[in-house]
């Protein structure tokens, strides 16, 4: 489990919660480690209009599967959003910056993406 907070998160109700699905694909780690979810958590934050617009991120291990001796981790993803300084909903801003065909390729060969981006 890893979660992420910026220290000024607003109290009132410019903030929204999208849901996601982290998938990490050709891990050569069995387990998922804090690292890789070190790893989404910059993928997510990595330009700076992202970083300024996401507040929190918490990731939680959902399953893994073995594929060709590489690893196929998922998992879950709240990403918090502050909609102030947003010109499109929260969902489509996700989407439209880390959505697919958006991978980020650790060095050590693991790909990590997003798929399944909603709002609830």
């Amino acid at each position: 489990t890893v979660e992420e907070t910026v220290e000024n998160v607003d109290d009132n109700r410019s903030e929204v919660i999208i849901y996601a699905t982290a998938i990490f694909e050709e891990s050569p780690n069995q387990i998922i480690d804090q690292d890789e979810f070190n790893s989404l958590g910059r993928f997510i934050k990595n330009q700076e209009h992202l970083a300024r617009n996401v507040t929190k991120i918490e990731a939680n291990h959902i399953s893994t599967i073995e594929f060709r001796s590489k690893f196929k981790h998922m998992a879950e993803v709240k990403i918090v959003v502050n909609t102030r300084n947003l010109w499109e909903g929260p969902r489509s801003y996700i989407w439209k910056h880390l959505g697919a065909p958006e991978v980020w390729t650790r060095g050590n060969g693991t790909r990590i993406s997003l798929v399944k981006i909603h709002q609830k």
